[in-house]
């Protein structure tokens, strides 16, 4: 159901005959390549990984993971496959002090790494983890919906990462590298699958060489059906949630000379998926108007003696309630959301790498050019009735140029410098329908239209630097200087019922303040085996406008960036007898913190909110990890993360009003993070015949609450608590497997959630008076096969 007029179709239908296009030149160059006598002579190759260390390029150079300064997180696609990892939202399970937040329940996820990050659920905001794919920077969680499919590696750096990757990376980066063509061999590989409720997903690639020094690569993959939850504002099983999905890539590489390296990648997609639909929290006191019901005064949730502001609504418009809350189930499978929550969004992207050998050093230009039309139809308010439906569009035009010079020379003394520019565009129109919202939005005022047009420009120029004092030692650091500016205009609020606006064309503009990002750290090699190292880190994120509904332009007024200072210490170690320690503590002094601000809104004497500054943070922690391969267990590996995580606000002005209306202080607040989080898992290879192989694996992961009870504000912390509270959880997943033809194919039998815990992933409100919660998946399996040539 789309509830507004289709205001992007135009550019919607030049992306797909673009797509045709690409998908017909892309057809013709594999038909074209797998006719040549190069290929006929190279094919049979397996592109199954090897059991070699993860090379990154987390720093800019390849290099071992173990010698990486920089708590980071690495996956090759095997690893990947092995822990069911479809999107880079699935990787959240695997990786402690990182959790994902999705106020709407998908769509635009939001990265939380070791506590720092600002759970806006607007597309005009920037992430405080930036996603960099194929080195091009994404400026919007909205965007991180390109698909996971058919890549090297995704690289997971925790901490600032302000010196080489810049602006918005407070909390820390998200690499997503594609695998690319290679000249030197035939290959690709088919995985297809099929799983609970229907869900079929497949993905491939074909590597064609056409000489020695050019190749080709395509890859694609869909992602089809798959949805668990019923609405019981329709008749039958809506079945909703299924997935549309389609991605196809497609990349030149050529390489005339020893000294030249040039690579085209072409990727276009779409997204039309349905996403999760809210469970409606019960909260009303039906007998009392704009009160909370007992129960939740009291700090708990009973569904047999609260109803919901869609209750109330049918009550105040003389119609039988029908189905409430407590007809839903407590898994959300069954809920009261009309099933209109879907996606529709397309893109396409252009990327140009060349990289130049001068001697002395690699010169890298990196040319990207990305369209992407997100569209997203959503119920704010969880019931079967129209309280408050969104459909927004929003239109995306990012381009950035980027220039580095890499030193390549034999010496204890390496450097990079470089410079980039970043302009992105965000063309974001709104439709609000407020149908049956008769209390807070009384007809004719039962629609609203926002739109506004936000404009970032950005250049820095930036350095690298590292000097080994000898083998053991070495002391590297990094600085860049960042200019941007942010403008928001043609912002406007307009009432289709009363042809009025509210507000039009209102204009503002933020320039950046803080300028200067960068770090220092030292390594300390005791022997081969062991890395110690230590640094300081400076990064910060954008400030911004607010992107929701705003009913005067008060609520426009900029909010600044956010600046943190980051100390690590860490170890890196190798064992004999195949054991793998790493760990690091960290503090972090950060200011300025972004976040949401509640105040009552005088129309209707309900709470609304803002975005602006919180005021400073201090946050602390420490993490381990543990890999363990045994040898005289043969195909034994044992895996063993865990996490500890503190902060609180320490020092603000700013004060916010409980869901009450009781004004409350900000300062002394815990952060909204999990205190605790582990990841355990153990595989087992084991030969079941001359040609086959089998396999055994089973991982539990588990987090503790994100909102521990001190997070709760006097006045209001038991009603805060009924609504808001999300439990800790643990989900246990299992795979088995086997595999033949010295890893040319595998058959796999996956599960997930074996448990079938159910819980409540994220909680949330509306501003007219609703309460909803998104919940986890249940229980899944799905058969997968791999096929490797």
């Amino acid at each position: 159901m789309i509830l507004g007029n289709d205001k992007g179709s135009g550019r919607r239908d030049r992306i797909r005959q673009t797509r045709k296009w690409l998908l017909l030149g892309t057809s013709a160059a594999l038909i074209l390549g797998t006719g040549s006598p190069l290929v006929a002579q190279t094919g049979g190759t397996t592109e199954a990984a090897g059991s070699t260390p993860i090379v990154v390029t987390a720093t800019r150079r390849e290099a071992n993971l173990q010698d990486v300064p920089i708590a980071i997180t690495a996956f090759s696609q095997d690893d990947l496959r092995e822990v069911g990892a479809d999107q880079l939202q699935d990787l959240i399970r695997v990786v402690p002090n990182a959790t994902l937040y999705d106020d709407r329940g998908a769509g635009q996820p939001t990265w939380v790494i070791r506590g720092v990050a600002l759970a806006d659920f607007n597309p005009n905001n920037t992430p405080t983890a930036a996603i960099f794919y194929d080195e091009f920077y994404l400026p919007s969680n909205a965007l991180s919906g390109l698909a996971l499919y058919d890549v090297d590696r995704v690289e997971i750096l925790k901490g600032p990462q302000g010196g080489l990757y810049g602006r918005n990376t407070t909390g820390g980066a998200v690499r997503l590298i594609s695998r690319q063509p290679d000249t030197s061999e035939f290959g690709g590989y088919i995985d297809a699958s099929y799983g609970s409720w229907g869900r079929i997903q497949a993905q491939g690639a074909l590597n064609v060489p056409l000489s020695d020094s050019l190749a080709i690569r395509i890859s694609a993959r869909t992602d089809q059906d798959g949805g668990w939850q019923d609405s019981l504002a329709t008749p039958g099983d809506d079945n909703h949630g299924d997935r549309d999905i389609f991605s196809l890539r497609g990349q030149i590489l050529f390489e005339p000379s020893d000294f030249v390296r040039l690579r085209v990648k072409i990727e276009t997609g779409s997204d039309n998926s349905e996403t999760l639909l809210g469970r409606a929290t019960a909260s009303e006191d039906l007998a009392v108007p704009f009160a909370f019901c007992a129960p939740v005064i009291a700090g708990r949730q009973n569904e047999a003696l609260c109803g919901t502001w869609a209750d109330r609504n049918l009550l105040a418009m003389g119609q039988p309630l029908g189905f409430s809350a407590r007809d839903q189930s407590d898994n959300a499978r069954v809920v009261l959301s009309n099933p209109i929550n879907q996606l529709d969004n397309d893109w396409m992207n252009y990327n140009f790498q060349a990289d130049f050998e001068l001697g002395f050093a690699t010169l890298t230009s990196i040319t990207n050019r990305l369209t992407y039309d997100y569209r997203q139809v959503f119920d704010y308010d969880g019931s079967q009735l129209a309280l408050g439906h969104e459909d927004s569009d929003v239109h995306f035009s990012v381009w950035s140029q980027e220039l580095r010079l890499t030193s390549t020379t034999d010496s204890n003394f390496d450097w990079l410098i470089g410079g980039v520019y970043n302009y992105d565009r965000i063309d974001d129109s709104r439709d609000f329908a407020l149908t049956d919202n008769v209390i807070a939005a009384p007809p004719p005022v039962n629609s609203l239209t926002r739109s506004y047009n936000q404009k970032t420009e950005a250049w820095a120029v930036y350095a690298n630097l590292g000097y080994d004092f000898s083998d053991r030692v070495r002391l590297h650091g990094s600085l860049r200087y960042t200019d941007e500016s942010r403008r928001i205009y043609n912002a406007t609020l307009f009432v289709p019922a009363l042809n009025f606006n509210l507000f039009e064309g209102y204009s503002d503009e933020i320039n950046l303040q803080t300028h200067w990002t960068g770090h220092i750290g030292l390594d300390f090699h005791p022997s081969d085996d062991v890395l110690l190292y230590a640094t300081a880190t400076r990064g910060y994120k954008s400030g911004g406008f607010f992107g929701g509904v705003a009913t005067d332009t008060s609520v426009l007024l900029p909010y600044l960036e956010e600046t943190i200072w980051a100390y690590e210490l860490g170890f890196k170690t190798e064992w004999p007898g195949g054991l793998r320690v790493n760990g690091a503590a960290f503090y972090y002094d950060y200011q300025d913190r972004q976040g949401y601000l509640n105040q009552v809104n005088p129309a209707n004497n309900l709470t609304a909110v803002r975005l602006g500054n919180l005021g400073d943070v201090e946050l602390y922690g420490a993490e381990l990890e543990l890999a363990w391969t045994p040898p005289e267990v043969d195909g034994l590996t044992l895996m063993a993360n865990v996490a500890y995580l503190e902060g609180s606000i320490t020092d603000s002005n700013a004060t916010s009003v409980t869901l009450t209306g009781q004004p409350y202080a900000l300062e002394g607040l815990p952060v909204s993070a999990p205190r605790w989080s582990m990841f355990a898992l153990a595989r087992y290879e084991f030969p079941l015949s001359a040609a086959l192989r089998g396999a055994l694996q089973v991982n539990y992961a588990w987090q503790a609450s994100p909102n521990p009870d001190s997070s709760y504000t006097a006045g209001g912390s038991d009603i805060s608590y009924a609504l808001y509270h999300i439990p800790s959880h643990g989900t246990l997943d299992a795979r088995i497997s086997v595999a033949g033809d010295e890893g040319r194919w595998e058959l796999s039998l996956e599960g997930r959630n074996l448990t079938d815990v159910s819980h409540p992933a994220v909680a949330t409100r509306d501003s007219g008076g609703s309460y909803m919660s998104f919940y986890n998946a249940p229980r899944t399996f799905r058969a997968r096969l791999v096929y490797n040539f």
